[in-house]
């Protein structure tokens, strides 16, 4: 079976300290031989040059972000990247404090030429504990990146001694993304083989009790809401509905993931949405004595509880 190269894709907004995780990850992993691509807008890559090199091999784009607009120098990258797969272990890709990864993840998980030769680990959101909160009242762009990161990295939480305040703050997280696993961190440092383990296709156990309702205490407009649905899904109804949503409505819909029982299929299928695409991979095998529930969450603004679960109603075979 051909290689596939791994990657992970680190966002965060200004400031969060990705820099400064990128190199606990690196110091951690020092006997891989690990590919850093760093994205800047500008000709000045600061940040390039606060990273520990060791063996790693830095590379640094900064004819534009990649986030924006999916460039041709990304894709140069890879290929030539590509090119030298056997003597690459890892590739991390660090993005703008102000990007959305989710136009990155999309390339790893829909372009067939990326799709071949590289495998998208996960999506990783540091986040500065000291100022999210403002940041969320203030700019769409984080919440964007909480809302597609599949592990939330807590930093800074030295600098907070109110235990009540950090558990505020984990729980503001859950309630904006309860698909992400949240790990509490010092100074970028944070337990990497746990980071690892975490898949970006791997869809975790959803606490529907707990996820469903809006964001008030931060952003009024921000809602995440959760459905569980007894019938079977209709794959070709699905397909075209969302892709009809997301073309409509990208800039309310920030990610819609789950698992969902499709008729005649014998496995689980798991989708999500990235930017205005749609994702689907094969899961686990539904067994004879599980019942065939599916289970979807919705990250968005602006938007309705109720039309949303008649929106995925008239997807269903019934």
């Amino acid at each position: 079976m051909k290689k596939k190269i791994p990657v992970h894709i680190i966002t965060g907004f200004l400031g969060s300290g990705k820099t400064t995780f990128l190199n606990h990850f690196l110091k951690s992993k020092n006997n891989e031989r690990i590919v850093v691509i760093e994205n800047e807008i500008g000709k000045i890559n600061i940040d390039g040059a606060t990273l520990v090199t060791n063996t790693n091999d830095i590379i640094e784009l900064t004819a534009g972000c990649i986030c924006c607009s999916l460039n041709d120098e990304l894709f140069d990258v890879l290929e030539e990247l590509y090119v030298k797969k056997d003597e690459i272990d890892r590739i991390l890709i660090e993005t703008t404090g102000i990007a959305d990864p989710g136009a990155i993840a999309a390339t790893f998980l829909n372009h067939p030429a990326v799709i071949k030769d590289f495998e998208l680990i996960n999506v990783i959101g540091v986040i500065d504990a000291l100022f999210i909160e403002s940041w969320l009242s203030e700019t769409e762009e984080a919440i964007r990146q909480i809302a597609a990161s599949d592990i939330l990295l807590l930093n800074k939480t030295d600098q907070i001694s109110n235990e009540a305040k950090k558990n505020e703050i984990t729980d503001l997280l859950s309630n904006i993304n309860p698909l992400a696993t949240i790990l509490w961190g010092e100074f970028g440092a944070f337990p990497i083989a746990e980071i690892l383990e975490r898949h970006h296709e791997l869809l975790p156990e959803i606490k529907l009790n707990n996820v469903s309702g809006e964001l008030n205490n931060i952003h009024q407009k921000i809602t995440t809401f959760s459905f569980t649905f007894n019938e079977p899904f209709v794959l070709a109804k699905l397909n075209f509905e969302i892709n009809r949503l997301l073309f409509l409505s990208y800039h309310q819909i920030y990610r819609i993931k789950g698992i969902i029982a499709v008729e005649n299929y014998p496995v689980k299928l798991l989708f999500q949405t990235v930017k205005t695409q749609i994702n689907y991979s094969d899961g686990q095998l539904w067994t004879n004595d599980e019942p065939r529930i599916s289970k979807i969450v919705v990250i968005g603004k602006n938007i309705n509880k109720d039309s949303m679960h008649k929106f995925f109603q008239k997807c269903q075979s019934v």
